[in-house]
């Protein structure tokens, strides 16, 4: 695939990139650094690998750093509501609630960086919608 920002990831690629990805948290995890440094880079080199994958390799620096600023502050906002949930602060329907208004918000955030063809490609939605989790039953999150 490709965009006008040059070759995309195959997904091909860009599973073998993420099995990679997964290969190196074990192995830092074993040279004793913590979970929580792992987890911070991961999500940083998992959001370059999407945009790779989406958008292209070359896609410009600029919307880059405007995405990892965004992309950090939803997963805060995403930690914040699971922590929320597992001390009981949050019900699982609240939870679901709040994880869909998240991740409709995400889709409006990226749009102010994003022109619209891009959010499509990004997001893997259809023209005019925003995206939604895929969760049909709140008892099961987690169990």
């Amino acid at each position: 695939m490709s965009s006008s920002y040059g070759s995309c990831l195959s997904e091909e690629e860009y599973i073998q990139k993420l099995t990679e990805l997964q290969e190196q948290n074990a192995t830092l995890m074993a040279s004793g650094e913590t979970p929580e440094s792992i987890a911070k880079r991961n999500t940083a080199q998992e959001l370059e690998l999407h945009i790779d994958f989406r958008l292209g390799v070359n896609f410009p620096e600029e919307k880059r750093v405007c995405m990892r600023r965004l992309h950090h502050a939803i997963q805060l906002r995403k930690e914040e509501l699971v922590t929320r949930l597992s001390t009981g602060k949050l019900t699982r329907e609240s939870f679901v609630t709040a994880m869909q208004k998240l991740t409709q918000s995400m889709a409006r955030e990226y749009a102010k960086i994003l022109d619209t063809e891009e959010l499509q490609m990004f997001l893997d939605i259809e023209p005019n919608t925003l995206p939604v989790l895929p969760i049909d039953d709140p008892e099961k999150i987690g169990t």
